[in-house]
């Protein structure tokens, strides 16, 4: 799937503070925070006498190493045969327009870089978020269960171990893809994002924009906003089982809901005769447009497919240091480049279902 390069951090991950592993994973998460920081102070690598800034530079050269080591391992299996369908070996297949020939290493180490950075933990993450949420609605698990159910995925006392999750499965997990979608509204991972160009003069709010402007919109603030959304703090799935939900529209109540659906309307009139994807979005976690989030296909068949096969065998309780009122987990996360929790969030019950 990825680079057919084995880091070993199943293996060695935790035994050892000193494996390439667990040093890989502690060199991203030092980038990742330093990334956060220098948003908000894009001159502190300037102070070349802050110690942190040293620590920062040896993680940096480390997590290069290993990006040059996985190209070398690339480089040196050969060209990827035509049932090869990994990333890697599809990085492999890329003709450079300029030359007619394959990427070379100055442009592949930087895509390999992309698909370490953006894959490590975003979509752990999100299933660590689902599986809180669904912990805390039981309800909802129970909805799920019975989804899982109609397909032979739930293990049953006499049949504890279902079969495997198929591709066929997963565009009919419909209710499990309404909760993911609620998790990642409420919980987006990447909670920062949301930087674009204005090609125009905007008005936005009764504000003018210029032409040109950088607006920074964060997805955790609009996807939370009451303006975009009832009850917006809320977790909710059954509100994705509606078709449409990701685009803003007018909200029951008037007021500045009103106000912010007559913004929409007049922004489709202004793109009447375009395409459906210029209507204002409320919903974005992965981002929109043609650069948005190349990982989310992956993403999405990562999540649905280990979610129902865990879902299918397993149920969670919320462990006693983590809130359980839904809208307090964002007082435990810390955003370092991705939205997650400073300690850990369940504790599996390693039990069949009975049911």
């Amino acid at each position: 799937l990825g680079f057919e390069y084995d880091f070993q951090a199943i293996r060695h991950y935790g035994c050892d503070s000193h494996d390439a592993a667990g040093e890989m994973v502690q060199a991203m998460e030092i980038m990742h925070a330093d990334i956060s920081k220098s948003h908000s102070n894009p001159l502190r690598h300037l102070k070349f006498w802050n110690p942190e800034l040293a620590e920062i530079r040896r993680a940096m050269r480390f997590f290069h190493e290993q990006v040059r080591q996985v190209l070398r391992h690339m480089r040196a299996r050969g060209p990827p045969t035509e049932a090869d369908f990994s990333i890697g070996a599809h990085l492999q297949r890329v003709i450079d327009p300029r030359t007619g020939k394959p990427l070379t290493d100055e442009y592949m180490l930087p895509e390999i870089t992309a698909f370490l950075v953006a894959g490590s933990d975003t979509t752990s993450h999100t299933m660590s978020f689902a599986s809180w949420l669904i912990a805390a609605h039981p309800h909802v698990e129970a909805r799920i269960c019975e989804e899982l159910a109609s397909l032979g995925l739930l293990a049953t006392a006499a049949k504890p171990i279902p079969r495997a999750v198929e591709w066929e499965d997963l565009g009919k997990l419909k209710y499990l893809n309404a909760v993911v979608k609620e998790t990642m509204r409420l919980l987006p991972v990447s909670a920062e994002v949301g930087a674009m160009d204005c090609d125009r003069d905007v008005v936005l709010a009764g504000h003018r924009i210029p032409a040109k402007t950088t607006i920074w919109a964060p997805i955790f603030l609009f996807q939370r906003s009451a303006l975009l959304w009832e009850r917006p703090n809320e977790f909710d799935p059954s509100r994705w089982m509606q078709p449409g939900t990701e685009y803003a529209q007018e909200l029951k109540g008037g007021g500045a809901c009103a106000e912010v659906a007559a913004a929409c309307s007049a922004q489709r009139q202004e793109d009447e005769g375009g395409e459906e994807r210029h209507r204002p979005l409320r919903y974005a976690p992965f981002s929109q447009g043609p650069r948005s989030c190349v990982g989310q296909p992956m993403a999405e068949l990562s999540y649905k497919s280990a979610l129902a096969t865990i879902y299918g065998r397993f149920t969670f309780d919320i462990d006693e240091s983590m809130p359980s009122d839904p809208s307090k987990i964002a007082d435990s996360g810390i955003i370092a480049l991705t939205l997650h929790v400073k300690e850990c969030l369940l504790r599996p019950r390693l039990r069949v279902r009975e049911k």
